[in-house]
């Protein structure tokens, strides 16, 4: 297989339902230097076994990995997308939210793009429409920025705007790309509101708490997320094949990342 360019990272939870529309469809468009990476954000659907169920021809040409983290209780974006993001191997990583289709303009503009010059991508007007659910970040700059910034976990939304404007006031080389109108399924209203961690919270009160937080700590000059704090760390199953892999997150830009295939037991019980 080539080396990999371009890894999609995906996750899901409570979201089979779209994952069933949109994987299939992403698969068949990836080319020879791309990958999947879906992270099974312990989904009580268990998306994670439909995907290596469903889509074995993938996982057998090393097009998909399935990971599963069971210690998520509830969706909190910035800490499974940045998990799902350390697992990928691309040189570049895009976030694909599980409703988001991987359209054949989009993949045609990542390719056309340089680089070597070019730090992000995201979709013109991406704070509307669903459209933050694909931003495409050279995976050095990534880490480098501080991945996405796990302080923003108390309900839904804002995670990405916030990665696209610390990015912009870091003064790195982002870009943006038109994206299909019809190219994204609406979330549902009462399943933005599982993620909240406080129930009774309003979905614009908590995209307003962090839309507060984010603006406060760009102002202040903290243009790094989740400085001094490890980030991305768990442990996760590998569906795909047997095994479990540790991460102990980043800290300030510094990845160690330990694959424990043959004692289980010791990875699973000290993620």
């Amino acid at each position: 297989m080539a080396a990999i360019a371009f890894s999609f990272a995906t996750t899901c939870r409570d979201r089979l339902q779209d994952l069933r529309r949109t994987l299939p469809t992403n698969l068949q468009r990836l080319g020879e230097d791309c990958e999947i990476v879906l992270l099974d954000y312990g989904c009580p659907q268990h998306c994670g076994q439909w995907a290596i169920a469903s889509c074995a021809a993938a996982v057998a040409a090393g097009k998909l990995r399935v990971y599963r983290d069971d210690h998520a209780t509830r969706f909190i974006a910035p800490h499974a997308k940045n998990v799902a993001h350390l697992l990928a191997e691309g040189q570049v990583i895009v976030n694909l939210d599980a409703d988001n289709y991987l359209t054949n303009r989009f993949l045609s503009d990542l390719r056309s793009i340089d680089w070597t010059r070019t730090d992000l991508v995201h979709p013109c007007n991406y704070a509307q429409g669903g459209w933050t659910g694909r931003i495409a970040v050279r995976a050095n700059a990534f880490r480098e920025t501080g991945g996405y910034d796990e302080r923003l976990n108390i309900g839904y939304a804002y995670e990405d705007i916030d990665l696209v404007e610390r990015f912009r006031a870091r003064r790195r080389r982002c870009q943006c790309v038109p994206v299909e109108e019809d190219s994204v399924i609406p979330t549902p209203p009462e399943l933005k509101r599982a993620w909240q961690l406080d129930p009774l919270m309003s979905l614009r009160e908590s995209n307003m708490r962090h839309r507060a937080m984010s603006r406060q700590a760009i102002i202040a000059g903290r243009l790094i997320a989740n400085a001094g704090q490890r980030w991305g760390a768990t442990t996760v199953r590998i569906l795909h094949q047997l095994g479990y892999v540790r991460l102990t997150g980043v800290l300030d830009g510094h990845e160690v990342r330990k694959v424990c295939l043959e004692n289980r037991a010791s990875a699973w019980h000290g993620g």
